[in-house]
């Protein structure tokens, strides 16, 4: 009878920690999803036909603007991204870092300068040419957002072609 007791035991403690495991777990995976908006845009954001315009879940805005649809080799295209809300937003908490990567060829992941000014940030993107005569490449850009306690973290890309 001891020995069906003690057995009884066992079975609810393994039982409670794998239920305690699946608890945390669970728990964990919440956490890192929360302050994090990923947004993909490859599809519908291709800056050789038109500028895009995205909504991150905190209500800003984001308008991605390419200087010239037509996108040069070897010369400077500048993109840049405005952040807007029914009223300003402050962008001195906000920083950006941006990458270019071939998505027809593979050309590695090249960092890009990004640049920002009042109500804006600049990124110079030159795409270099290579034997694909027609390129498409993708810009991925990463903003975090530090206004508030709980970071967030907004990754979304974008993309051009380029012909020769």
């Amino acid at each position: 009878m001891v020995y069906m007791q003690q057995s009884w035991r066992l079975k609810l403690q393994l039982i409670a920690s794998v239920v305690a495991l699946l608890l945390l777990v669970v728990l964990v995976k919440y956490i890192n999803q929360q302050g994090t908006d990923i947004i993909q845009l490859n599809d519908r954001c291709n800056l050789s036909i038109s500028n895009c315009v995205l909504s991150l879940s905190n209500g800003v805005t984001v308008t991605i603007v390419a200087s010239e649809q037509t996108f040069e080799l070897e010369q400077n295209n500048r993109i840049a991204l405005r952040f807007g809300k029914s009223s300003d937003i402050d962008l001195a908490p906000l920083t950006m870092s941006a990458s270019l990567s071939g998505m027809n060829m593979d050309m590695g992941t090249i960092p890009l300068e990004v640049n920002q000014f009042d109500d804006e940030f600049v990124v110079n993107v030159i795409p270099v040419m290579c034997t694909e005569r027609n390129m498409q490449w993708k810009i991925d850009f990463i903003v975090d957002d530090t206004r508030t306690q709980a970071a967030q973290t907004s990754v979304f890309s974008a993309t051009f072609n380029t012909n020769w």
